[in-house]
């Protein structure tokens, strides 16, 4: 009885537990402790070396601290170099900008916009540190240029002041963060390929074994996860020695792993539609199994198609495809086998560096770029800016001009952030909150000590609460908010001033800004989704309108790349809608005409090789033509036609002849199947056009 009790009191705490230790990891995630406490000994130290400096504006390197707060070592070093090289170079534009216009408020205002929507749709194209580089260079311009805009001529001494500042800031953070050794973000990297290599491999296993694969949204989520450490790569830079070596390795094996995905759900197409012969079906498992464990190098695998084809030891008779379907499950798997070695290969380089074994091939990773949308981040940040400085200019106000340096430096971050509403929301909660925050430590505990020690221990719950807001992903714009502005609402100086009254201004114009960056971000000039996906559909129409008539990227990394990146904006996305059957058919969609276009590439590199084989190449200039007729029934049975004319001379070529008209006829035939998939989408993209039988 007492045994039963037990379990049945287990059972109906369980869940309890469960959930206690899920909302202890949500609020308090893995070495959030180490991050904060390193966040505010960084704070504390920038506040006393200001001080000590008897800089004019302490809080701009307390703020300068916030901004660089990352929980790894090589995120913070990457964002100290492009915060403190976009500093220098904003500081240089804002004294150009009052130097042409110093008498002039509204030409100088109409630059600083320009300026600004400049920097928006460059950052726009970028990706990481380097886009966070472009904004600020276009928002430090904005805050010194406001500052100096009734005193132009102490433009120069506000920018010596802002920048020795930030450097103070930087230099604070650098020596926390070496001193105390903060994770390293190389080592996250390599631990990251490792595990998803796994995923990846268990991946092509299934299909080559013939097992169902998972839905494509699942499988382009594995493949976003893996466009995602590109940011990771950036970071891990700063940290390596032999960077250079290894962050190719780690590009050879993010390559690597996303061809593999490719491959297996190629193959995993292939086999539920088509029939193979169980006895080539056999061979192929049994060989890829005894390759995988990728004991050989990557060189001594460069034969293995034509080693797979090998005659039999018991029978010696040759084993053929009997068919294209045969041919391409041969020439899929043979790339699996070969991709597995170079992520294997890459990754050792990313550990090893100079020391490893081979060093990885150079390998260009390409990521796609919404230019339009570049454009109407930086439209859409002049608007906003413009609405702002004619409302400061017609309060008449002069300090309101806090409320413009601060409008400006969100709807900079607004034009990057793929969820701009985000950080809208984060505004209008942050803001009060840092209002509230700061108005305590003003009046009830400043007032009470004057050492940097009393000061230290009152900034800590504040530096902590906003640490452990960034970390989450849901209140991170709040903690961005609150950590940042809370020290330019309180305004720490080397003497303090307790004025009530300016600190109720300054506090009103934060609030004001805050209802201003929601109106415009949100409201006014919110971002289309919809429009979004659209544009990345347009996109690969285009591209594969180019590869049709031979005109598109040969295959290759950049196009792989491309590729799956496309597909997990297109998540992204899509997680702003709502999830309808609909959307789930238009992704696979978009996922298969991509496919399409990655098969299209292939087969014209075989086929432009099979064309230096005489024997090849009729066959060879055959298939070219066939793939730029409009028709799709003639393109379909003349690409099949192809398939089985290289399929037929095979056999009388030498070995490395045959890997390449079998590589053709398998090219060829992924084409046609991919055509038939998607006549529909073809079709209304007038790509080909369908004629009744």
């Amino acid at each position: 009885m007492l045994t039963l009790s037990l379990k049945k009191a287990f059972y109906q705490a369980a869940p309890v537990g469960i959930y206690a230790v899920s909302l202890k990891n949500w609020l308090f995630p893995p070495g959030c402790w180490s991050f904060c406490l390193r966040t505010w000994l960084s704070v504390v130290l920038a506040l006393s070396a200001s001080f000590w400096l008897q800089l004019e504006s302490p809080s701009s390197a307390a703020i300068t601290v916030m901004l660089l707060a990352q929980p790894l070592r090589g995120q913070v070093l990457s964002k100290a170099i492009y915060r403190m090289a976009a500093t220098i170079i904003g500081a240089i534009v804002s004294i150009i900008l009052v130097a042409l216009f110093p008498q002039e408020r509204y030409l100088l205002l109409g630059g600083m916009g320009l300026w600004l929507c400049t920097c928006v749709a460059i950052g726009s194209l970028e990706r990481d540190f380097r886009s966070y580089g472009a904004i600020l260079a276009g928002y430090t311009a904005i805050i010194i240029s406001i500052a100096a805009i009734d005193q132009p001529q102490d433009v120069f001494e506000l920018a010596v002041n802002r920048t020795a500042a930030i450097a103070v800031g930087i230099a604070t953070v650098a020596c926390i963060n070496d001193f105390f050794g903060s994770p390293t973000a190389w080592k996250k990297l390599a631990e990251k390929l490792h595990l998803i290599s796994q995923e990846v491999y268990s991946l092509a296993d299934r299909a080559i074994e013939g097992h169902p694969l998972p839905n494509d949204k699942t499988i382009a989520e594995l493949a976003a996860r893996i466009i995602g450490l590109i940011s990771d790569m950036s970071f891990a830079r700063t940290e390596m020695e032999d960077s250079v070596y290894r962050t190719a390795g780690a590009r050879s094996a993010m390559v690597g792993m996303l061809d593999i995905i490719s491959c297996s759900r190629a193959i995993n197409d292939i086999l539920h539609h088509q029939p193979i012969t169980q006895q080539l079906h056999t061979k192929i498992r049994t060989y890829y199994t005894s390759e995988m464990p990728a004991a050989l190098s990557v060189y001594q695998t460069q034969n293995a198609l034509e080693t797979l084809l090998e005659k039999d030891q018991k029978t010696g008779q040759l084993i053929l495809p009997t068919s294209p379907q045969e041919a391409f499950l041969i020439e899929r798997t043979e790339r699996i086998v070969l991709q597995t070695r170079w992520v294997a290969n890459g990754i050792d380089t990313l550990i090893r560096g100079r020391k490893a074994a081979s060093a990885s091939p150079p390998t260009r990773i390409v990521r796609h770029q919404d230019r339009f949308a570049a454009f109407m981040n930086a439209l859409r940040t002049l608007f906003g800016f413009s609405i702002t400085a004619f409302v400061c200019v017609l309060s008449g106000i002069p300090a309101i001009t806090i409320t413009l340096s601060q409008v400006s430096i969100m709807l900079t971050q607004a034009g990057l952030n793929p969820a701009p509403k985000a950080i809208g929301y984060g505004s209008l909660i942050g803001i009060p909150l840092t209002i509230c925050s700061a108005a305590i430590v003003n009046y009830f505990a400043l007032p009470y000590g004057n050492s940097m020690v009393y000061l230290a221990i009152i900034l800590l719950p504040q530096v902590f609460l906003a640490c452990l807001l960034l970390l989450n992903p849901k209140t991170s714009q709040i903690g961005f908010n609150f950590g940042v502005f809370f020290f330019a609402v309180l305004s720490l100086e080397n003497r303090h001033d307790f004025d009530p009254t300016a600190f109720v201004d300054r506090s009103v114009y934060f609030l004001f800004a805050s209802i201003l960056i929601f109106i415009c971000i949100v409201l006014i000039f919110p971002v289309s989704a919809r429009r979004r996906r659209f544009r990345i559909a347009l996109s690969v129409v285009t591209d594969l309108k180019n590869q049709f008539f031979h005109i598109g990227e040969h295959e290759g990394p950049a196009l792989v790349t491309r590729q799956y990146d496309r597909l997990a904006q297109t998540l992204l996305w899509n997680d702003q809608r709502p999830q309808t059957l609909a959307a789930e058919k238009v992704f696979s969609r978009l996922m298969s005409l991509g496919d399409l276009n990655g098969a299209l590439a292939r087969s014209r590199r075989y086929l432009e090789r099979a064309c230096h084989i005489p024997a090849a190449l009729p066959a060879a200039q055959e298939a070219l033509s066939a793939i730029t007729d409009h028709d799709r029934a003639i393109t379909i049975s003349s690409i099949l036609f192809c398939c089985e004319t290289f399929l037929q001379i095979r056999a009388n070529l030498i070995r490395e002849e045959q890997g390449v008209v079998l590589s053709c006829a398998a090219a060829l035939y992924h084409v046609a199947h991919l055509l038939k998939h998607n006549t529909r989408a073809l079709y209304h993209s007038d790509i080909i056009a369908v004629k009744a039988n």
